[in-house]
């Protein structure tokens, strides 16, 4: 369920650096110097960072200094080292070394003092690593056992944290925090059997532990929470996940939205909503595309621009350069670029077939791709074919054998840049894009599905 990134810091000599928390603007800084020689071994550390990425870097002997959103002050950090593990909870303006103790283990000495690190090493050492990663499979016949045995452990970890918090003189802010981060990863535990199923049943479920998972929701909108930290998030996507599963077909985008709107408050909406976006943004359908729109002015409007801008990115430009330059060959050997074929076609959406001579199902698809041509013909849409066939000479006669001299290419080189952007790892595999040359659907229906012409009309027909 947890994932993380990786860090590393080496350094062979020991000094002592000066206590690190600024701000800058809308960023708070961590500075981290590894002191493990790295003929030893070498250390790593990973993170989330909040749109759900892996964040890793291999830690050198050099300073590094981490920026994070001001409103992430706290942070999970999972090192490891000479094959063992070790999270963190740190609060993201310090500092630390990383050394190692008389057992050869890893450990973390924050400069300004701060109580969290010494917190996390005590529950790693009396109650094992707070984050650990999960690989069992639980079946339901041992589920109560093991919700059994993960509520234990919270449990443990929890009174190690009520018992050294007086002693570290922790106020009531910080207690809260790192009390709502074990049972996040608590939470996280507890939704693990049920993620384990495939496919995802909610009908399965034992009635007691329906009920459990069910009760979440109380947690999530409480207003002590501390909502920036990763294990929070992920447990709450986890809860809503669960709970689209009570629907007896997955909901669409407009679906999803109302329910959210209905269940949690504006923060959870805002992060569940660009998840649910993320995550399922190619699979959605084109009718609900003006909704992701709707739902990003939504998001700036409430300051979340950073959220924004990681949705925009999901609309791939082919006018950028690095894609435009991609190259082409002609049926008559002309070598073309991108950019070439988007000025022969300026102001026309594109229905691009990336297909081979030797692919049975592209073959299969062609004569409904004749016959959805001819159902557009006078329309500003084109029907671009695009083959990654290495031999160009079987490509030239499947390609006039089927008809294709118009608007036919084939790869001229194994590493193009528009393939390695759209990720086609299988044919045949259909593109559609507007208008303004973006790319409005990365997996498009394919030209058998009837769903396809209609998805289209509103495309050159808006």
């Amino acid at each position: 369920m947890l994932k993380f990134t990786l860090v590393i810091f080496f350094i062979t000599t020991f000094y002592v650096l000066p206590v690190y928390s600024q701000n800058k603007g809308d960023s708070i800084r961590l500075t981290i110097r590894n002191l493990i020689p790295i003929a030893h071994d070498y250390v790593t550390m990973n993170y989330n960072d909040r749109y759900y990425d892996l964040k890793y870097k291999v830690l050198t002997d050099q300073k590094t200094t981490f920026s994070f959103p001001a409103d992430e002050k706290y942070k999970v950090l999972l090192f490891r080292y000479n094959n063992l593990s070790f999270s963190y909870l740190v609060f993201t303006g310090d500092s630390l070394e990383i050394t190692y103790d008389k057992n050869n283990n890893l450990r973390a000495r924050s400069l300004s003092n701060h109580p969290f690190i010494k917190i996390s090493e005590e529950i790693h050492d009396k109650a094992g690593d707070m984050f650990d990663l999960s690989f069992e499979v639980i079946s339901y016949k041992r589920l109560n056992s093991y919700l059994s045995s993960i509520y234990e452990k919270y449990t443990k970890r929890r009174n190690i944290l009520d018992s050294i918090s007086a002693s570290l003189s922790l106020d009531t802010n910080q207690q809260r925090v790192f009390q709502s981060e074990l049972y996040g990863k608590y939470l996280i535990d507890k939704f693990l059997p049920f993620y384990q199923q495939r496919p995802l049943n909610i009908d399965s479920l034992p009635s007691y532990y329906k009920k459990e998972m069910g009760e979440a929701r109380s947690y999530f909108n409480e207003k002590e929470i501390n909502r920036s930290t990763n294990e929070n998030r992920m447990a709450a996507h986890d809860y809503f996940k669960f709970y689209l599963c009570n629907y007896k077909k997955p909901p669409t985008l407009k679906e999803a939205l109302s329910i959210l709107q209905q269940n949690f408050d504006k923060y959870w909406q805002d992060i569940l909503a660009f998840k649910f976006i993320r995550d399922d943004y190619t699979k959605l359908r084109i009718s609900e595309k003006p909704l992701i729109e709707d739902y990003k002015h939504n998001l700036a409007s409430v300051g979340n621009a950073n959220y924004l801008s990681v949705l925009e990115s999901k609309y791939l430009d082919f006018k950028q350069e690095d894609i435009a330059s991609a190259r082409f060959i002609t049926v008559k050997g002309e070598k073309v670029s991108l950019k070439d074929i988007l000025s022969k076609n300026k102001g026309k959406v594109l229905y691009i077939d990336f297909w081979a001579s030797w692919c049975v199902p592209c073959i299969g698809e062609m004569p409904a791709s004749e016959k959805l041509r001819q159902r557009f013909t006078g329309k500003d849409i084109v029907f671009v074919y695009i083959s990654i066939d290495k031999d160009k000479d079987k490509w030239v006669k499947a390609a006039q054998k089927l008809k294709l001299t118009e608007n036919s290419y084939v790869l001229s080189a194994e590493n193009n840049p528009l393939i390695e952007k759209l990720s086609v790892k299988s044919i045949p595999r259909y593109i559609i894009v507007d208008k303004n040359n973006s790319v409005l659907d990365q997996n498009a229906l394919r030209p058998s599905d009837p769903k396809i012409a209609s998805d289209l009309t509103q495309i050159v027909s808006p």
